[in-house]
């Protein structure tokens, strides 16, 4: 009998040989269609069970959305967040799965593997993230699908970089090394007062569709303003370069919840 990470291995190793961006236009297809009203509230209702979303916090009541993906992609109830008073927010709802330092190599370490800064961001970043810090969020299939801005400044560069669409559940996360530079993501890099960062949003299976909202045509940004959004659960990295511990506390976080709008940064008494 296959011992359980041998499972683990040939499980993966399937996701290889299957047509990640077919399933996931497929699975897009299924959650966008239109059926008839009875129909689509009994499949919203059965996700909504499934999941654990909170109804409570939705823009609109579950009748009024007329698909899953319409349901994926909702909006909260302005009531629902409020953003803190600091210089550094949150721009998820989801599971903050680590934080850390930034080494002096430009690498930082997650489960699963070490990552090279210059690999993740591409050829496009021209800010240096040596010292600094990083968080790594994770938005499951019940959470907002949302992303805010988590400071106040400017957009210097917005670009995408190609490549698959692995899932980024816990499994493939502790599993599947450089996990985060094989998929396709969205690099959104940003200056402020503080210091420079890195907001990137990372694609997985069936979240082949990153959308951005916020108007492109203007580079001024407002903490706790939409940005963009995933069609399903995925991952978002944020990093801060070096500048930004000069005058702020970072400690080391795993694995804990967190709402868009909290802070992420204690000042340095």
């Amino acid at each position: 009998m296959l011992n359980h990470n041998w499972l683990v291995r040939l499980y993966i190793l399937a996701f290889f040989i299957l047509p990640k961006r077919a399933l996931s236009k497929l699975v897009g297809y299924l959650v966008e269609v239109r059926r008839p009203k009875r129909l689509a509230k009994a499949a919203l209702k059965f996700f909504v069970r499934l999941s654990g979303a909170n109804l409570s916090e939705a823009e609109l009541p579950l009748e009024s959305y007329p698909n899953i993906g319409a349901f994926f992609r909702r909006r909260l109830k302005l009531s629902a967040r409020t953003a803190e008073n600091s210089p550094l927010i949150s721009p998820v709802d989801g599971l903050l799965r680590s934080a850390g330092e930034i080494d002096s190599n430009t690498e930082f370490r997650i489960k699963g593997g070490t990552y090279k800064i210059s690999t993740l961001l591409g050829e496009k970043n021209n800010y240096d993230f040596k010292d600094g810090f990083y968080f790594n969020f994770y938005l499951s299939p019940k959470d907002y699908h949302r992303v805010h801005f988590p400071l106040s400044g400017e957009i210097s560069n917005l670009y995408k970089i190609g490549g698959s669409l692995f899932p980024v559940n816990e499994l493939f996360h502790s599993s599947l090394k450089d996990l985060y530079v094989r998929n396709e993501r969205l690099v959104c890099l940003l200056n402020s007062q503080h210091g420079a960062a890195a907001l990137v949003m990372i694609a997985a299976l069936n979240v082949g569709d990153i959308k951005i909202t916020a108007d492109s045509a203007k580079n001024t940004i407002k903490a706790f303003q939409e940005f963009a959004y995933f069609q399903m659960g995925s991952a978002v990295v944020l990093l801060l370069n070096h500048n930004w511990r000069q005058n702020f506390n970072f400690a080391a976080h795993h694995q804990r919840t967190v709402k868009i709008g909290e802070t992420l940064v204690e000042l340095v008494k």
